[in-house]
């Protein structure tokens, strides 16, 4: 459905080679706290490194639970992403 968020790199024009390497390493830090499952979910919820979005009945579908659990996986994994971004911020 998607790629591995170890393949995940920023696509931005304006970034130098460093800054692509220094936000490599940001999003690897912060997606070390999340589970694979959180972090496929929030790589399909939002089309993370070059995949499509995805509904959450559809990621749902590929994991096998409802809607409304992804919807709750998606939550859980929005706040540990919100507080290690913020002790990184620090």
């Amino acid at each position: 459905m998607c790629i591995p968020i170890e393949s995940v790199s920023p696509s931005s024009q304006s970034l130098s080679i460093e800054d692509n390497l220094d936000s490599d390493v940001v999003i690897e830090q912060l997606f070390r706290v999340l589970s694979p499952i959180e972090r496929f979910v929030i790589v399909s919820r939002y089309g993370i490194g070059g995949c499509k979005k995805h509904l959450l009945r559809d990621i749902g579908a590929v994991i096998g639970v409802s809607g409304e659990r992804v919807r709750q996986i998606q939550s859980v994994a929005e706040k540990k992403l919100r507080r290690e971004a913020a002790y990184h911020a620090q």
